[in-house]
């Protein structure tokens, strides 16, 4: 039986990509165990051109960093050394790229973590921001910028933790609040959309009526109606 670690490796398409799921997971050790695949990276990037080489070597530094990030080091420090990394990048010569991803890698995972800067926490700081400001024109990069997370990976994280995915946690919560509306205010459909966050009532009427199976005006009659027989 594969233990954790190995299927985690295997689930990783590159070993790059398993040095940055390390990173985002806080597994420090696992991370520092896979710190000369950083080699690995420049020295087939040598015979490229130096600009595209100092591009690459950029790009990954940033993905460091945001792995980084995510696996609970503070952003201001990895800022910093992402900072320090790219100077360096701009300036060294060649040979000297994997030395400066190896430093940018050991101040990282020498940076202090965060209190309570898991993926787990980080969701349920989403979703109070969620419920605060769904009645918005909210957006996953902005939900997932608040949050410190890339928008790609708040998403995925967002999925495990919550179980459906953001788009649909949003439609949810929207329309929860939308049915109170119809059952205890006299509001106008449209002045109920557009309190949940939609703009556009005919939209609005479609996805109600998609979810609960009749229109909006046709579920506040029924309401009404058994409110009465009651």
């Amino acid at each position: 039986m594969l233990d954790a670690r190995s299927s985690r490796e295997e689930v990783s398409a590159t070993p790059w990509e398993g040095l940055l799921d390390a990173l985002r997971r806080g597994e420090h050790e696992r991370a520092r165990a896979l710190a000369p695949r950083i080699d690995q990276e420049t020295r087939a990037r040598s015979g490229e051109s130096r600009a595209h080489t100092r591009r690459h070597a950029l790009r990954q530094a940033l993905d460091l960093a945001e792995a980084a990030v995510q696996g609970g080091i503070p952003p201001e420090r990895a800022d910093a050394a992402v900072l320090r990394a790219a100077g360096e990048i701009v300036a060294c010569a060649d040979d000297d790229l994997g030395g400066i991803m190896r430093r940018l890698l050991d101040a990282l995972l020498r940076a202090p973590t965060a209190p309570g800067r898991s993926a787990a926490r980080a969701i349920r700081q989403a979703v109070d921001y969620i419920q605060r400001n769904y009645r918005s024109n909210l957006t996953l990069p902005e939900v997932a910028r608040h949050v410190h997370l890339s928008p790609a990976y708040f998403s995925v994280v967002f999925k495990r933790e919550r179980g459906i995915g953001f788009v649909r946690f949003l439609r949810e919560l929207r329309l929860a609040e939308a049915r109170r509306l119809l059952r205890e205010t006299g509001h106008t459909v449209e002045a109920i959309a557009n309190a949940v966050g939609y703009d556009d009532v005919h939209y609005f009427s479609r996805l109600f009526t998609r979810e609960m199976g009749v229109p909006p005006g046709r579920y506040r009659e029924q309401y009404q109606e058994s409110a009465g027989r009651e």
